[in-house]
């Protein structure tokens, strides 16, 4: 069964697609039929998280509900199902299919209330919150196009009712979920019929996320429900273009044009308002019914049904957005502050890489083949090869058309890394990569999945960062680390590893030992008494002017300690280690020859 990354940038260019609108702010739903993760016990929220394509049987749960924060870039995936259950389906067809159905694809809301309101199995969920278009099964056990469109529902009387809850069940390998048509989450719910027990499996994660602090009181929550399909297409080739496919909830200009095509063609009755709902959904099945046929007519409008209608129908020439999310005050990624984890990935990468950090790309300087991405994972540690493993060969071709198969080659597991090593080598006479080289590197390190693949490692490296810099504080007498200790611990994460037996009993003997002029002292008169003609050297002389005046706290301690763990580095790069880890203890300095000022950085 093929994999994919459902991420941040693959969700934005499905809603870019179809023309769904996103809020910038807050808590939103979505939905894929016939994508399950695979995490199946609910994930964190992250950037990206692997999900395979699936075919549902109306048996088991074979589907994702999502909940997403694009301001912050994040998502969490959980799974369920979105198509009735088997049974439900088989008791409705003597009733003309009333009884079950199946939702559409498209845009819809959800509100915060109560399912089975009244019963000994209702519980807290999430009450349908408009007018929903369904599918109703009269003829046989699957819903296609022969079966009838359900557009009937004008007023919250009349709605199929079809929520948003838990499935009663949380075994996605065993044949059972309670749904008739509601979207539901694998889990058992708070409620009366099992002594109000806790809520547990994915849903008691999803339902905490949306009623918890975090979703500051939202009562309203959209909700983008796709296919597994589309999702597949649109993650196989992110960077070219998409063919615009508008349905019920889509908006905008695009809806506007087939608004009044629909008009010119017998539907004068229809409002040209660029939303797509009820009346446009009623006239767009009742002309593709006209015009090829009741058993082809499904709601979507596409290339074909836009040509019959004479619109022009130019593709999609999708872009990717910037590689950092922007984090919302409060929020976190793997347990990071947001705003700490935006700031680690501005100040480490760009020690190293200058614009896009996820972009970076580095030759067989430091002896590592390759060096690519925001932390430069590299083919010599094998960093790099279960990434590349994890985008698949069909991304890596598609963005590497001449060195994609080498590539592919050298991150194979049956490849070992001198073997590796020795490919990614042969492109590099006198360790430098031609253009070509750096132009398709760059290209895979920007796909969608590769930046995923990325972000998941930034939010690891995050995580143990907190955890050492928490440690550290702890050993300090301090309760929490600050923003300055977590920063350079995630330099040291990425970079060097651990602290080699240092403690802050090191640190007061160090500054005990050189009270009479002074621990920066001591550390800017080694800097100062190097030599060479490097650039790195003539870096450390600067910075040997500029720490000498750093005061007593944390930023001492922290240059002292980057001073005391540098000499545990090879001896050549001992004073580039210094550099760069001591400008974020001060709060600035020189490094790889440019001056950096982290002030604001570390005041936020």
């Amino acid at each position: 069964m093929a994999e994919i990354t459902i991420t941040h940038e693959l969700l934005r260019l499905l809603a870019e697609r179809t023309c769904f609108t996103v809020p910038e702010r807050g808590l939103v739903f979505f939905g894929f039929r016939g994508l399950l993760p695979l995490d199946v016990t609910g994930t964190d929220f992250s950037s990206g998280h692997r999900a395979r394509l699936v075919t549902p049987d109306n048996q088991h749960m074979r589907c994702t509900l999502g909940q997403w924060r694009p301001e912050n870039g994040v998502l969490a995936l959980f799974p369920g199902s979105t198509v009735p259950n088997l049974k439900a389906i088989q008791s409705a067809r003597a009733s003309g299919g009333i009884g079950a159905n199946m939702l559409m694809l498209g845009r819809y809301g959800y509100d915060r209330g109560v399912h089975k309101a009244g019963k000994p199995t209702g519980h807290r969920a999430f009450r349908q919150g408009m007018f929903f278009p369904v599918w109703r099964n009269a003829d046989d056990l699957d819903f296609d196009l022969a079966d009838r469109l359900d557009i009937s529902g004008r007023v919250p009387d009349q709605y199929p009712w079809d929520n948003l809850h838990c499935a009663y069940h949380d075994n996605v390998d065993t044949p059972a979920f309670s749904s008739n048509g509601c979207q539901v989450v694998a889990g058992r719910p708070t409620m009366p019929a099992n002594g109000n027990l806790p809520e547990s499996g994915p849903w008691a994660r999803f339902v905490a996320n949306a009623y918890g602090v975090d979703a500051s009181g939202q009562a309203h929550f959209p909700y983008l429900l796709f296919s597994g399909t589309e999702a597949g297409l649109v993650s196989a080739k992110p960077q070219s273009s998409l063919t615009r496919s508008l349905r019920f909830g889509s908006q905008g200009e695009w809806v506007t044009a087939v608004q009044n095509a629909l008009r010119t063609n017998g539907f004068p009755f229809l409002e040209a308002d660029g939303d797509f709902g009820r009346d446009t959904l009623e006239s767009v099945m009742g002309f593709q019914a006209e015009t090829f046929g009741a058993s082809q007519a499904d709601g979507v409008v596409g290339p074909n049904t836009a040509g019959a209608l004479q619109i022009p129908w130019p593709p999609i020439a999708t872009t990717l957005a910037a590689a950092t999310p922007t984090v919302r005050s409060g929020a976190t990624v793997a347990g990071v502050p947001g705003e700490w984890l935006t700031s680690a990935v501005e100040i480490t990468p760009g020690f190293e890489v200058r614009g896009d950090p996820y972009l970076g790309v580095s030759d067989d300087f430091d002896e590592m083949g390759i060096s690519c991405g925001a932390l430069q994972w590299n083919i010599g540690s094998n960093s790099l090869q279960p990434m590349v493993r994890a985008t698949g060969k069909d991304v890596v071709m598609s963005a590497m058309p001449t060195l994609g198969a080498d590539l592919w080659r050298a991150c194979e597991k049956e490849t070992g890394v001198r073997a590796a090593l020795a490919i990614v080598r042969g492109w590099q006479p006198n360790k430098k990569l031609p253009t070509t080289a750096l132009t398709e590197l760059a290209r895979l390190m920007g796909t969608t999945e590769m930046r995923a693949q990325q972000q998941l490692r930034i939010s690891a490296v995050g995580e143990r960062a907190l955890t050492a810099a928490t440690k550290w504080a702890a050993n300090c007498g301090r309760n929490t680390p600050s923003k300055r200790e977590f920063l350079w611990f995630f330099d040291l994460t990425t970079q060097n590893g651990g602290l080699e037996g240092l403690s802050p009993r090191d640190i007061n003997a160090f500054i005990a030992q050189n009270s009479s002029t002074g621990a920066a002292d001591a550390v800017c008169e080694f800097l100062a008494g190097l030599s060479g003609p490097s650039g790195h050297i003539k870096d450390a002389h600067k910075n040997a002017e500029l720490w000498r005046t750093t005061p007593n706290g944390l930023p001492l301690e922290l240059l002292v300690l980057s001073y005391l763990r540098s000499a545990s580095a090879v001896p050549k790069w001992r004073h580039v280690v210094l550099n760069r880890k001591g400008a974020i203890a001060t709060g600035g300095g020189w490094v790889n020859s440019e001056r950096y000022d982290f002030s604001t950085a570390l005041n936020t």
